[in-house]
């Protein structure tokens, strides 16, 4: 059967294109013949010999077959195995030979034992983490999982553990700490799927807690601004963005009963901007109507944290599986047995944030029974303390600065369903429909899950957990599969998805939201889709490499409007290099820089004059749990009120003047940015001598490992 789903731009640092029965590979559009990724081998490890290191437990023996892990052409890992157990051990293997300290860190992140790597400056951290007991969790969930995932588990514990032993000395950062690396178990598998759900999820409560203060002190009208007024540029692919028009907005007397609600917290106000949730994860799908060669095209590119290395793994994975045979390509996560994001032969699928609703805070009933205990945390190079964490049936108790009320967390990550192996069941699923069935019963941070097929289909749903809140009160754990929402071949042929409300329907109700990305992404993308009637890879690629900055248009039409009657020379020359903008981000576009530097400030003028009184008594709030860009821009476009130009006018005076001090030679030379920033193609021309490792090592050979 010939392919129908491609896979584009898995990873944000190399965009690929795999067809497997096409002769030809996209790379940074560029042309590769099949030839260029023949393998070439580089270890033969065989079952018998890795076993041979660990005990095999339950696992069933079976005949000794030969493992080939070689490197294409472009250093990305191919694991050629005779059945998962084998394929599990030897992408144990080379991950911990390249990744290990990765991983450790993301087992000791959840686990809450970092103190015991880097020492007492990390006690606070592993404290935090002491109340979820996350590694009893994860045993537990670990006894439950269906065996083959539990098999699975452990033979990439042996591998990990045969790739550590193999290593003729400790990873560097080992030798610098003066510390061994310690075993790895199945359960630090389970231990680093939780890490991600730290990374994607409000775990700690602040930003739900965040809300409930607000509720305490903001009239309605200021609530729904914050919290539930629509951004402006939605793009949702459930339900209708409302027209602008329609929008509420606070009056005076509003205003006046927030200030009169914080009057006691006023005089000693003072705002501390938290670090702002980014995101910028996009996934899109296209029909074959569109293509062609007739067959639907997906892409996708997630954006997590930077860090060194990148947070994904490359892998190609060959092997035997329940009576067939398995080919996925895509990006592993070290620490998980399995491809994450990726491509067979009959399907190609792509997550991106949902930020929906994940977590709940409740206040602590007198009649609800508390344990509490003392955990001891390890610290290194000193004594292990204690400290005492209390949880109940539901999730742990907490307690915030400033507010005498107890909580117990709710949070999807802590249901009994919250973490499994199904995700790896997406390299047998033969077409959409079972693709569907594994997102509904995966355990995995909740997040938008795009797919295509070799048949033609394509869909949109949630994968992983959403909180059944049929009832008042705690959850009754996680909707059913057939409760899921899902969007398949719609009439556009298009699906897309970038961190945004992607519901604003009866749906919003049931999935909620939480941080949804107010940034224009989603807009951009949509707009790019539905611009076209014809696209093709590189088509694709393109939109996946735009720099159009939507967000700021309505930014820059007000800074012109607000500057247009000055007779200042100085706000004269802003206005004329505002005036100039491209709509992109550019590094030579000084225009841009200004736009956005304006977008900021005034995000956190209103930000510090809303949060600011009330840090002074809850010192964790953080402004960026309301809908910041919306409520931003609704209160600037009303800037000519009485009451806003009373509360505003100075600061807003203020932010064009530090635009000024910001770009102090307008005027002088504004034809080029000081920032320091590097095209797309610099960064992948490995070979040209342009960056900055290829210059200290020009001996190195080519082709370097691009993960």
């Amino acid at each position: 059967m010939p392919l129908r789903a491609r896979v584009v731009a898995l990873v944000p640092s190399l965009h690929v294109c795999c067809d497997h029965d096409e002769k030809d590979i996209v790379v940074d559009s560029r042309y590769y013949q099949r030839e260029c990724f023949r393998p070439h081998v580089v270890a033969q490890l065989s079952s018998e010999r890795l076993s041979a290191k660990t005990k095999w437990g339950t696992r069933p023996r079976r005949t000794a077959g030969e493992v080939v892990i070689a490197r294409d052409a472009h250093g990305r890992p191919v694991i050629e195995a005779l059945d998962e157990w084998d394929m599990a051990r030897a992408l144990g293997f080379i991950h911990a030979q390249e990744r290990f300290f990765q991983m450790d860190l993301l087992r000791r992140i959840s686990a809450g034992e970092l103190a015991a790597l880097f020492g007492s400056g990390l006690i606070s951290h592993d404290e935090s983490k002491a109340k979820f007991a996350l590694r009893n969790h994860s045993r537990d969930i670990l006894t439950r999982l269906p065996e083959q995932q539990r098999l699975r588990l452990e033979a990439y514990a042996d591998g990990v553990n045969a790739g550590i032993s193999a290593l003729r000395s400790r990873p560097i950062p080992y030798l610098l700490l003066r510390q061994t690396p310690q075993s790895w178990l199945p359960e630090d598998s389970i231990l680093v799927a939780f890490a991600k759900y730290f990374t994607l999820q409000d775990g700690f409560g602040n930003y739900e807690h965040t809300r409930l203060i607000s509720k305490r002190y903001f009239p309605a009208s200021l609530q729904q601004l914050l919290f539930t007024t629509p951004f402006r540029m939605e793009s949702p692919l459930l339900g209708e963005a409302p027209q602008p028009a329609s929008l509420p907005f606070p009056d005076a007397a509003d205003w006046q009963a927030f200030v009169a609600n914080t009057a006691d917290l006023q005089a000693n106000a003072s705002f501390r901007q938290q670090e702002p949730y980014y995101s910028g994860s996009n996934s899109w799908a296209v029909s074959g109507a569109f293509t062609p060669h007739g067959l639907p095209i997906l892409s996708n590119d997630m954006h997590l944290e930077q860090g060194l290395p990148s947070i994904w793994y490359r892998a190609r994975l060959v092997f035997q599986r329940d009576g067939r045979s398995v080919d996925v390509s895509g990006v592993t996560l070290p620490g998980i047995p399995g491809v994450i994001v990726g491509a067979t032969d009959q399907v190609a699928w792509g997550f991106t944030n949902s930020n929906i609703f994940t977590t709940s805070l409740i206040p602590l009933p007198d009649d609800l029974p508390v344990t509490t205990r003392e955990v001891s945390i390890r610290v290194a190079n000193s004594e292990d303390i204690l400290t005492s964490v209390s949880y109940t049936e539901y999730g742990p108790v907490l307690s915030f600065q400033g507010d005498s009320q107890l909580y117990v967390l709710q949070w999807l990550a802590l249901l009994p369903c919250g973490i499994n192996l199904d995700l790896v069941d997406m390299e047998i699923a033969n077409n959409v429909d079972e693709a569907l069935a594994i997102a509904h019963r995966a355990g995995v941070p909740t997040q938008n899950f795009l797919v295509v097929d070799a048949e033609g289909n394509m869909a949109w749903t949630l994968i992983g957990g959403i909180a059944d809140r049929t009832t008042n009160g705690f959850w009754q754990g996680r909707l059913p599969a057939e409760q899921y929402p899902s969007l398949i071949n719609p009439e556009s042929g298009l699906l897309w998805t970038a961190n945004n409300r992607i519901a604003l329907n009866e749906w919003l109700a049931v999935i909620g939201e939480s941080r949804p990305a107010e940034d224009g992404r989603a807009f951009a993308i949509a707009e790019a889709l539905h611009g076209s009637n014809q696209f093709d890879e590189r088509d694709l690629l393109r939109i996946q490499l735009l720099n159009r900055t939507p967000v700021l248009d309505a930014w820059q039409t007000v800074l012109l409007e607000d500057l247009a009657d000055s007779s200042d020379p100085q706000l004269i020359k802003l206005h004329a290099r505002v005036a100039q903008w491209s709509g992109s981000a550019q590094a030579d576009d000084v225009a841009h820089e200004i736009i956005n530097r304006f977008r900021a400030r005034f995000i956190q003028l209103l930000s510090s004059r809303i949060y600011g009184p009330l840090q002074t008594r809850y010192p964790h709030l953080n402004s960026w749990a309301a809908n910041l860009e919306t409520a931003a821009f609704h209160i600037l476009q009303n800037r000519h009120q009485d009451w806003v130009a009373a509360e505003f006018g100075d600061g807003i005076r203020e932010i064009y003047l530090s635009l000024l001090s910001y770009r102090s030679d307008l005027g002088v030379n504004t034809t080029k940015c000081t920032c320091n920033i590097r095209s797309h193609s610099q960064y992948h021309n490995w070979e040209d001598g342009s960056t900055p490792l290829r210059k200290a090592y020009p001996e190195t050979p080519g082709h370097p490992t691009r993960n």
